[in-house]
């Protein structure tokens, strides 16, 4: 509770010093839109308990579908920076023009080159921004049918219900669909690698296994984060094996086995045919260790990515360096000295991943399409930005009580464990590598799969 006020205290002030808004004007900006966000979940609760159970697939799917074409339609976002990059590699691809192959952006992280590939087969049907933004819809609306359908399984259905609208309306994933990034589709593909893995849908668990590593794989190929589900997979079936005796312990050994070999071989087949496609002749597959913890570990620049970083990893280049080595001869420079850096560090890091809600890769054309100046564009994506952040507030204040229904059954229900397990690996692993704000998209659904298991609510509702 402690580390949470005071990194989100941290936040607000720095939002304050950072837009000169005065501290009064500020603290009264900030009780008015966590009285909104709380009003905002109370009334999703009350809308879980009187759903029928029957509607609830539908509503959450129509529901969010609705949402996310709205923002398309009316944000009207533009492809810019790293996403215009990609964008015109699809275009080329599409040309079968290969001179992307050249560019500085794909020669460093040929593992981009993967979602590009993607966006070119959707392009292939109709080439337009357009066209990638209705399919981002699409894997966003899946991926609140996740949170309900592994919520439910947890938990009860009506909890599962309130997770998955809340995460359904919370700004920052709703809006980020009209934005060409490949954070959408990977998380839809983990998503449904989860479900498979705790809902097991199919008879045969194997089959269940199978289809989660594909699925994993396919992730991989769009966006390297599936070590934040492998690692938590391999923990949990850990614990699971303590647990299991003779056969059962066979059984565990043989689903770990099974995931990695499916995992491997799909991610394999996937960088073989981009190779031998011509599309991409040096693979999709990212190789490239050191470079995340050296933004990650640096604390000029408080983990985040830096231009000139890039710069001073070129001119050691130049002196005859590989890439490899001028990334580990920075990584010693500019390593955190002493217990302040580190702390310092750390807890900006925090900051910055879980409580900066930067909906400017969304909104940032509003100022464009509508009569409004930039500067008020701005300051309407902030205070957005800030609501978002105050709902996650409270969200993440349910969580503690899930903690207590997570041990109160005596971790028997070892299946609970699973999500706990992703989440705390996400939190540790950004907290040595590169943050963005944006990069918690892959983190917010297991906050609100957790959220599900807060509050008890009845299943079944009398007047139904």
């Amino acid at each position: 509770m402690g580390f949470i006020l005071i990194v989100s205290v941290q936040c607000f002030f720095d939002v304050i010093r950072t837009n000169g808004v005065s501290l009064g004007l500020g603290i009264l900006a900030l009780i008015g839109l966590l009285a909104l966000a709380a009003l905002e979940l109370y009334a999703l609760y009350r809308l879980s308990r009187r759903v029928k159970e029957k509607h609830m697939i539908w509503l959450l799917f129509l529901g969010s579908l609705f949402l996310h074409l709205l923002v398309i339609l009316f944000a009207d976002t533009p492809v810019v920076s790293d996403f215009k990059i990609q964008w015109r590699a699809a275009q080329q691809i599409l040309a079968q023009d290969h001179s992307y192959l050249s560019l500085a952006y794909f020669v460093n992280w040929k593992n981009q080159l993967g979602f590009s590939i993607y966006e070119a087969l959707l392009a292939s049907l109709w080439n337009s921004p357009y066209c990638i933004q209705i399919v981002n819809a699409l894997w966003s609306s899946l991926s609140v049918l996740f949170v309900f359908l592994i919520g439910k399984s947890l938990y009860s259905i009506r909890n599962a219900f309130w997770a998955a609208s809340v995460y359904a309306v919370s700004l920052f994933p709703c809006t980020y669909v009209s934005v060409l990034t490949n954070h959408i589709p990977a998380l839809a593909l983990i998503l449904l690698a989860v479900w498979l893995l705790l809902c097991a849908p199919f008879r045969h668990q194997a089959v269940n296994v199978i289809f989660a590593g594909a699925a994993l794989a396919c992730s991989e190929l769009l966006r390297p984060e599936t070590i934040l589900i492998l690692v938590p997979f391999i923990v949990w079936q850990g614990f699971v094996f303590l647990k299991s005796k003779g056969k059962g312990m066979i059984m565990v050994l043989g689903s770990v086995i099974l995931l990695l070999g499916s995992y491997a071989g799909v991610l394999q087949l996937g960088d073989a045919a981009a190779r031998v496609s011509g599309i991409a002749p040096q693979g999709v597959k990212s190789e490239d260790l050191y470079y995340k913890f050296l933004v990650g570990l640096n604390p000029h620049t408080m983990g985040r990515f830096s231009a000139s970083l890039i710069q001073e990893l070129e001119e050691l280049q130049e002196t005859g360096m590989s890439r490899e080595e001028a990334e580990l001869t920075l990584l010693q420079e500019k390593m955190p000295q002493g217990p302040d850096q580190w702390l310092r560090l750390l807890s900006r890091k925090s900051a910055v991943f879980w409580w900066e809600r930067d909906l400017s890769w969304s909104l940032q054309g509003l100022h464009e399409r509508y009569p409004i100046s930039q500067a008020d564009s701005q300051t309407l994506t902030l205070l957005l930005g800030c609501l978002d952040s105050c709902q996650f507030f409270w969200v993440f204040l349910t969580l503690f009580a899930s903690w207590r229904s997570l041990w109160r059954s005596g971790c028997a229900q070892h299946r609970k464990l699973f999500i706990p397990c992703i989440f705390f690996t996400i939190f540790f692993v950004y907290l040595w590598i590169e943050v963005q704000a944006r990069y918690v998209y892959v983190a917010l659904p297991f906050v609100y799969i957790m959220m599900a298991g807060s509050i008890p609510m009845p299943n079944k509702n009398p007047s139904a």
